[in-house]
């Protein structure tokens, strides 16, 4: 007996192909972020686990992306190792970062659509569709066991209908979630029950994955499905832009990528400006802010414009060329550090000495004055090397960042005595000695320590009742 056809809408095979790589395009480049920023920047977790709202918001903005989108990445990027939990801090750290990033595009998102087949984590479970009964992404409840047989049967009844409803006039059938409970409800009545909460689940991870586009099933998608990993990388890499390394420098402080950019080269723009918008054509702005930043990173005028002129298609633009310079020219004029404590001393002669001595290099000192050393260390360490230098130290309990530098005795500086109390009076002292002669030790009461219990009436048993009276 035949199963019931099935009614299905269609769309066109170009529609379905540009919607498959726009998405894979996307959730590639978000996996990619959120590597660079976990690296950068451990993704904080609840206590009692997951990703709270606050972070996932910052993640969003960081991502340039929708939250939805955000959830999902960071479910994969935890599946497939990109990102680890560190158990001391409780935070998830891009310790694959660096291996995934080496993948080529095609490759990684295979990992990607392996991993999202076969782990038990359900990522729509944290997403906003999900209403009240929402979870924090990568808490402990946001997976379900039978997930990934539920989700490999959804897909094969997929596949299924879309061959019994292929055309052959160039158009797609588009597979619906009610078109997929009925076959099911009729192929495996006792597998509707576990369906609940999961086949819309499914459909809409595997549209923001690329297993689907426009609502059909994909090629690649259906490759993955029966294990065909080689065919899928083929269609992969014949569909997948290949990479830009060159970027477009107007004269309105901006560069345009007019495609998609290698991760590190991504990384290295995002450091000299602040990207704008969303989609594999970013616009990054340049601001004197942002060149600061980089600035404040290591880079410095020569090496910006070097970056620049290499992976610029022309040439670079003369404001933003005066503005980089200008920038560098400016940054650094104030300079501000850290310091623990700081020594001071009228003797010029004292300090040259301790900032010549090896022995001292430990404390991190720099001279601000000609009678003020700054360290690193706090006063105690500092005092405690000085002192080992055959110095006397004082640290200042008023000001507790200050060590006042000293010689020791018979260095050269008078050591200060140190206040005497007065002496009593002999009178006095002979008073004071007749009466402690005239009392006993013996002849003071004996001193006993307080017993609580024994304030307490006694209490006496009847012979009568044998209650206690």
């Amino acid at each position: 007996m035949s199963p019931p056809p099935a009614a299905l809408a269609t769309t066109t095979a170009a529609l379905r192909r540009n919607a498959a790589l726009g998405a894979i395009g996307d959730v590639l480049r978000t996996v990619s972020a959120l590597a660079v920023e976990a690296a950068e920047r451990p993704i904080e977790t609840l206590r009692s686990g997951g990703v709270g709202t606050r972070e996932m918001r910052r993640l969003t903005a960081t991502l340039r992306t929708d939250a939805d989108a955000a959830v999902f990445a960071l479910e994969l990027a935890a599946a497939s190792r990109v990102l680890s939990l560190d158990p001391d801090t409780s935070t998830w750290r891009a310790t694959g970062a660096e291996a995934w990033l080496a993948l080529s595009r095609p490759e990684q998102w295979l990992v990607l659509a392996t991993v999202w087949l076969d782990t038990p984590r359900v990522a729509s479970l944290a997403m906003s569709g999900e209403g009240s009964d929402q979870l924090a992404p990568l808490s402990g409840e946001g997976q379900r066991s039978d997930a990934p047989s539920v989700r490999r049967r959804i897909l094969e009844v997929a596949a299924a209908l879309s061959h019994e409803s292929a055309q052959s006039n160039g158009r797609v059938p588009v597979v619906d979630a009610e078109s997929i409970r009925t076959r099911i409800d009729w192929l495996q009545p006792r597998l509707a029950r576990r369906l609940r909460g999961l086949l819309d689940a499914v459909l809409a991870e595997a549209a923001l994955l690329g297993f689907t586009g426009s609502g059909a099933l994909t090629g690649v998608g259906e490759a993955v499905l029966r294990d065909d990993f080689d065919a899928a990388r083929a269609s992969l890499a014949e569909l997948l832009p290949a990479g830009v390394e060159k970027v477009l420098l107007q004269a309105d402080l901006t560069a345009v990528a007019p495609g998609y950019l290698d991760p590190v080269l991504a990384r290295r723009l995002r450091l000299l400006a602040d990207p704008e918008g969303r989609g594999p054509a970013t616009i990054y702005r340049f601001s004197a802010g942002s060149l600061r930043r980089a600035l404040d990173a290591g880079e410095d005028a020569a090496s910006i414009h070097a970056f620049l002129t290499e992976h610029a298609s022309t040439a670079v633009p003369q404001p933003l060329a005066y503005l980089i310079d200008d920038t560098a020219a400016r940054h650094g004029r104030i300079r501000v550090g850290r310091a623990g404590s700081f020594i001071a001393s009228d003797d010029e002669a004292a300090l040259a000495g301790v900032l010549a001595d090896p022995a001292a290099r430990q404390l991190g000192l720099t001279q601000i004055a000609p009678t003020v050393l700054v360290s690193n260390a706090s006063p105690q360490e500092v005092a405690g090397v000085l002192r080992e230098l055959g110095l006397s130290p004082a640290v200042d309990a008023s000001l507790d960042p200050v060590v006042r530098l000293r010689r020791a005795a018979g260095a050269g500086v008078l050591p200060v005595p140190a206040p005497r109390a007065p002496v009593p009076d002999q009178e006095a002292v002979e008073a004071q000695l007749a009466i402690l002669r005239t009392q006993s030790p013996w002849a003071r009461p004996a001193t006993r320590l307080p017993r609580p219990w024994a304030s307490r009436p006694s209490r006496r048993r009847s012979a009568s009742s044998g209650r206690y009276a």
